[in-house]
C-alpha cells in the first residue's frame, strides 16, 4: 500500500507544478520518449522518481501475493514497468493527465496482470483445479465433448492413435452446428478461456493490445489446443496423459500471458 502510495504522491505532483514547469515537465517526457536528446538533471530526476513509484507498486502487490521473486522477474523479463512508464508518458504528453483516473487505472492494471502472474508462478498442483478436479471418464458419449473431440481431430490438434480414441466416440453425432461456429470463432477471436477482456490498459484503450493478441492466438491455434485438452481429461485416459494434458494447458495458459505482455510492449 505504501509503494501505491508512493507512485499516486509521483503523479500527484504532475498535477500541481507550475504552469512554466508544466511545460518543462511534458518536455522532459517527451525527450525522454524520443530517446533522442540527452535529459538535464531536472528530467533525470523526475524519470527516475516516476520509475521508483512504478517498480515500488508492482513490488507491493506482488509481495502480497507471495509471488516476489518470480513475479518480480516475469515483469521484468516482460518489461511491465516500462510500458507502465510509457502508457503514462503518452497520456501526459498529449493531454491533461487525470490524476484520479490514472491513480484507478494503474492499479487496476498491475493488479490484473498479478492475477494472470499466479498461476504463471505457482506450481502446477494449484493450477486450475475446476477444470482439471475431476476424471469424468463417462462424459466421453456428451455431446459437445464428442463435438470437440472430432472437430480437434480433424484440425490435427489431437493424434487419435495417441489416445486410442475410437471414431464411435462421435460417429453419429451431428456436430456441424458447432462446427460452423467454431470455424468462425477460433481464428477470430480469443473466447477468454484463460483472461477476461479489458476495455483499458493503464488509462489507455485497449483495442489494440486485444487484437495484437487475437492475432497471435489465431497464428498458434492457442483456443484448439485449449479446448482439445479440456475434451481429452473427458476420455478414459491413463493418469500419465491426464497430468501431460495438465501442464499442457498450464503451458498454453502461460503462453496467453507471454503474448499478452509481448503485445503490451509492441502496442506501447
Amino acid at each position: 500500500m505504501k509503494s501505491l502510495i508512493l507512485l499516486f504522491c509521483v503523479i500527484s505532483c504532475v498535477t500541481c507544478i507550475s504552469e512554466g514547469e508544466a511545460d518543462r515537465y511534458k518536455k522532459c517526457l517527451q525527450d525522454y520518449a524520443a530517446k533522442t536528446e540527452q535529459l538535464d538533471a531536472y528530467c533525470e530526476t523526475k524519470i527516475s522518481q516516476l520509475k521508483e513509484g512504478i517498480d515500488d507498486s508492482i513490488k507491493s502487490i506482488l509481495k502480497r501475493e507471495n509471488m516476489t521473486e518470480c513475479g518480480w522477474k516475469l515483469f521484468k523479463d516482460y518489461k511491465v514497468d516500462e510500458i507502465a512508464l510509457n502508457a503514462f508518458i503518452q497520456q501526459y504528453s498529449n493531454s491533461t493527465i487525470d490524476k484520479k483516473s490514472f491513480e484507478k487505472e494503474i492499479k487496476n492494471t498491475f493488479e490484473y496482470l498479478a492475477l494472470g502472474a499466479k498461476i504463471y508462478c505457482f506450481s502446477l498442483a494449484n493450477a486450475f483445479k475446476g477444470q482439471f478436479s475431476k476424471r469424468n471418464s463417462n462424459a466421453s458419449d456428451g455431446h459437445s465433448i464428442a463435438c470437440m473431440i472430432k472437430y480437434s481431430i480433424d484440425i490435427n490438434i489431437i493424434d487419435p492413435k495417441l489416445y486410442n480414441i475410437s471414431e464411435g466416440i462421435y460417429a453419429n453425432e451431428d456436430c456441424e452446428a458447432e462446427f460452423e461456429l467454431w470455424r468462425e470463432n477460433f481464428p477470430s477471436s480469443s473466447l477468454s478461456l484463460f483472461f477476461n477482456s479489458y476495455k483499458k490498459i493503464f488509462g489507455l484503450p485497449s483495442a489494440k493490445v486485444l487484437e495484437c493478441e487475437h492475432q497471435k492466438a489465431k497464428e498458434e491455434k492457442l483456443n484448439e489446443q485449449a479446448v482439445a485438452c479440456i475434451a481429452l481429461v473427458h476420455l478414459n485416459i491413463s493418469d500419465a496423459q491426464f497430468q501431460e494434458i495438465r501442464t499442457n494447458y498450464v503451458n498454453l495458459y502461460k503462453k496467453f500471458l507471454e503474448n499478452k505482455f509481448e503485445c503490451l510492449d509492441k502496442i506501447f
